[in-house]
């Protein structure tokens, strides 16, 4: 038996870009008053679980009991330990909306959840989330993005330097979320076997499809009209590999001054950039509450399924001009305490219980340890998967 060592939060990571930054911040306030904390990825670190224990487990998602890691955590510890979900997607598509919505009485009940806003608070509780386990912080991304500003020049120059990008220039930053362009038919299927509903999930293909398609002769264009260093970020799920054999489907070629990377977490280039374009991702959004020029690339109408109410804040566009931008003037003294926030929020949590005890073994599972197993493979570079690799992060 191996003895584990004792913690007092253990986060799980799902996509490094997204969460990292707001992580180690909220875990830095932890520590500053006493606390012992792990952040693990719920792909690389699960093994983790067999040598470490905690009290509290904060986890990205969490929409019914079943959800990898908590169902692994769940048979380990029971109700004795306190659940924390951070509901990393608050700003849901219509179609989105009852997919994610809380499916069980765990979820519902027992689970406490951190809320970006009172509207989001609003649809947990209708979808019956106790409401005294709801607690608005506000969104902790924005607070780093904030953050960031300061070191506006610095993150430029590392950037340029890094990528061999012309600081005189103006950066044009593309952070796509075609995901569904690139699903098998094998994960449509998936999705809809967990509940999307089956016209939809095809259709969003279709319609994924058809964009970017039409994306890659709208960023061409660009490339050719303006002198600017375009940066294409795709989506976590999907590779610079994949991109370039898209570009190279239509076009033959990736044009010179277009680069693919996922380097450096998506606020940086945010932050160092002058423009910030995208399909339908929320970091437009977040650009555009900072003061950045923005746009949505829209050839095609959206459905009214991936219609959400800031979309139309924003201009959407088929043919770039960069006279209609969207812009927004940036309040520079703004004071956010979100990442204070959700820090006490979990300290008063975890102030009141008690070291937890094991509910049960888990050696006769046999899936969830192929899992734990796998985690540990991975981690180790023996199992090697390059969708996965860009979510990595060393402990």
């Amino acid at each position: 038996m191996i003895k584990q060592k004792e913690v007092d939060i253990i986060f799980f990571i799902e996509h490094k870009d997204r969460e990292l930054e707001s992580i180690k911040l909220i875990a830095k306030e932890l520590e500053e008053k006493g606390k012992k904390v792990l952040i693990l990825s719920v792909y690389f670190h699960v093994y983790y679980l067999y040598l470490y224990k905690a009290k509290v487990f904060v986890f990205p998602y969490l929409i019914n009991k079943n959800d990898w890691p908590v169902s692994i955590v769940y048979k380990m510890y029971g109700d004795n330990i306190k659940y924390i979900n951070m509901n990393w997607e608050q700003l849901l598509f219509p179609i989105n909306i009852e997919y994610k919505k809380p499916q069980d009485s765990f979820v519902k009940s027992i689970v406490s959840h951190i809320s970006w806003s009172e509207d989001f608070k609003q649809y947990l509780i209708n979808y019956g989330v106790e409401k005294n386990h709801i607690s608005v912080t506000g969104n902790p991304a924005n607070e780093v993005l904030y953050k960031l500003l300061n070191n506006q020049k610095t993150l430029r120059k590392t950037l340029s330097t890094k990528f061999n990008l012309d600081e005189n220039k103006k950066w044009l930053f593309l952070p796509m979320n075609y995901a569904w362009a690139f699903s098998s038919d094998d994960l449509i299927k998936a999705k809809i076997k967990n509940g999307y509903p089956t016209d939809k999930a095809w259709k969003h293909r279709e319609y994924a499809r058809k964009c970017l398609e039409k994306f890659i002769y709208f960023v061409d264009d660009i490339s050719k009209k303006y002198n600017y260093e375009i940066i294409i970020r795709p989506h976590p799920s999907i590779t610079e590999d994949d991109y370039k054999k898209v570009f190279n489907q239509y076009l033959g070629y990736v044009p010179k001054n277009i680069i693919l990377n996922k380097s450096y977490s998506i606020r940086e280039w945010i932050i160092s950039s002058d423009i910030i374009g995208s399909s339908w991702s929320t970091s437009v959004w977040d650009a555009y509450n900072i003061g950045k020029s923005v746009f949505l690339f829209t050839p095609y109408k959206r459905p009214e399924w991936l219609e959400v109410w800031w979309n139309s804040e924003v201009v959407n566009i088929d043919k770039f001009d960069e006279s209609q931008l969207s812009n927004k003037m940036f309040d520079n003294n703004l004071q956010l305490n979100i990442i204070d926030n959700i820090a006490k929020y979990l300290l008063e949590i975890e102030n009141n219980i008690s070291i937890p005890q094991k509910k049960e073994q888990i050696i006769f599972d046999i899936k969830s340890n192929v899992k734990i197993f796998k985690s540990l493979l991975l981690n180790m570079k023996i199992i090697r998967s390059t969708h996965l690799q860009y979510d990595y992060f060393n402990l």
